[in-house]
C-alpha cells in the first residue's frame, strides 16, 4: 500500500476552532482563517502526491464522528480521530492507518507554510533509514510526525502535549526505543495573534490561488 497521509482537523461549527486566536480577532475570523488553511494544506497535499507520481493516500482526520461526510472534508477520503486527548487521538490514527499503508504522516491543518515537498522530503527520510521524521514547530510542538513502525500506545498518551518540551519529550521516547528521530525544517502553526504576524512574511513565497487569498486575510487583520 502507498504511505499514507493525515491531516487532523476539526469541523467549523460543531467544535470550536482556533480559541486563543479567536479570543483576539472573534470566532468568525479564527474560523475564516482555519478554513483558509485547510485549504493550503490540501493544496500541499495534492502537490506531494503528484511529486510522487500519485503513490500517496491523503485522508482529512476528523474530530467528529458526525462531520465524517461534512462537504468540507469531501476532498478526501476521511477517518474519525476517536475520542480522548491529541495523544490518544494521535494513537488511534496512526496505528489503524498504519496497518493498511507503508507508512503514515500526520499533519495538522495550521501551518499553512507546509509545502508538498516538505511532505515529500518527511516520507523520503522515513523510508531511507525506517525511524521518524519531525517537523518541529517554533512553540516547541511539531507541525509533522512520520512513521513506519508500530510504537507502544503509552509513547502518545504519556507525551506532555502543548508544551514548550512536547517535540523533545516525544523524541527522548522515540529514541529509547532504539528508534531515530530526524528533524524537518521548523515552521510556525498559528495560535495566536503574533503568530499570523509571523505567518504573513513566510507566505510570500508560496505562489496559489488560496495563498493569495491568505495573504489577503492577513492585510485585512492588520
Amino acid at each position: 500500500m502507498p504511505p499514507a497521509l493525515a491531516i487532523f482537523v476539526k469541523t467549523p461549527g460543531l467544535s470550536p476552532i482556533k480559541t486563543r486566536l479567536a479570543a483576539s480577532i472573534g470566532q468568525a475570523r479564527a474560523e475564516e482563517f482555519f478554513r483558509l488553511s485547510c485549504r493550503i494544506v490540501a493544496n500541499a497535499a495534492r502537490c506531494a502526491r503528484e511529486l510522487r507520481g500519485g503513490d500517496l493516500q491523503i485522508y482529512w482526520a476528523v474530530a467528529e464522528s458526525e462531520a465524517l461526510t461534512h462537504p468540507d472534508w469531501k476532498d478526501f477520503p476521511t477517518i474519525h480521530q476517536g475520542d480522548g486527548d491529541l495523544g490518544e487521538r494521535l494513537d488511534l490514527v496512526y496505528t489503524s492507518l498504519l496497518a493498511r499503508h507503508s507508512s503514515v504522516t500526520i499533519i495538522g491543518a495550521d501551518a499553512p507554510q507546509i509545502l508538498g515537498q516538505d511532505i515529500c522530503d518527511a516520507i523520503a527520510w522515513n523510508v531511507s533509514d525506517h525511524g521518524f521524521v519531525f517537523g518541529p514547530a517554533t512553540d516547541g510542538g511539531f507541525w509533522s510526525v512520520t512513521g513506519s513502525l508500530s510504537v507502544p500506545r503509552s509513547i502518545w498518551i504519556e507525551t506532555p502535549w502543548s508544551t514548550s518540551s512536547t517535540l523533545s519529550a516525544l523524541e527522548v521516547r522515540i529514541v529509547n526505543l532504539g528508534k531515530t528521530v530526524v528533524r524537518l525544517r521548523e515552521l510556525c502553526d498559528v495560535d495566536t495573534m503574533e503568530d499570523l504576524a509571523r505567518l504573513k512574511s513566510a507566505m510570500d513565497g508560496i505562489d496559489m490561488l488560496a495563498a493569495q487569498r491568505m495573504k489577503n486575510f492577513l492585510d485585512q487583520i492588520e
